[in-house]
């Protein structure tokens, strides 16, 4: 008899250590991911609400996926800091415009009229690139504005998805490079 409760307890605990190696898999989701040193992810997000959208870092997506956001994907990575390492990089800036609710991303540390600077996003590669071996390390991010009903700038990294634009977006072309996923 107590051969078989051993053998039940020795079962049951690997059915559990099986479970929680389930359950640590299942868990395991975008916002988690460990990024390659000295970057970090840039992350598109949509607002169900209002249609808006915004780039964010793991941190700022993780939360505003909690109020109404919902993930679109990973546009690339940027670095973390000034890092010459990676190449020639420059700074991303982030500005805002209350009046519209509406983001804007520029290579320029000028505002835009009606925008104000939220700050430096990370730093990304000057221009699109290849290394001496011809693998290419950055990617080039395309922008569009939209100024009729709710104004709003969306970025892609893939110019198939709005191409050369339509009668709701205009194509403002490749506005900055992410090193590349």
């Amino acid at each position: 008899m107590k051969r078989k409760s051993l053998l039940s307890v020795c079962t049951l605990l690997i059915l559990m250590l099986l479970s929680v190696e389930n359950l640590k898999a299942q868990w395991v989701s975008w916002w988690q991911e460990i990024p390659p040193a000295g970057k970090h992810p840039l992350n598109r997000l949509r607002r169900n609400s209002t249609g808006k959208h915004i780039l964010a870092n793991i941190p700022e997506a993780y939360s505003l996926s909690t109020i109404g956001w919902t993930y679109e994907g990973k546009l690339g990575y940027l670095a973390t800091n000034w890092d010459t390492s990676f190449g020639p990089v420059v700074p991303l800036y982030r500005y805002y415009k209350d009046s519209q609710t509406d983001h804007y991303y520029s290579l320029s540390s000028t505002a835009p009229s009606g925008y104000v600077l939220e700050g430096i996003v990370g730093y990304v590669p000057k221009t699109g690139g290849t290394f001496s071996d011809g693998v290419t390390y950055s990617g080039a991010i395309y922008g569009y504005h939209r100024n009729s009903g709710s104004p709003d700038h969306f970025y892609t990294n893939t110019f198939s998805e709005l191409g050369g634009g339509n009668s709701t977006w205009y194509y403002d072309g490749i506005v900055f490079y992410l090193f590349k996923l």
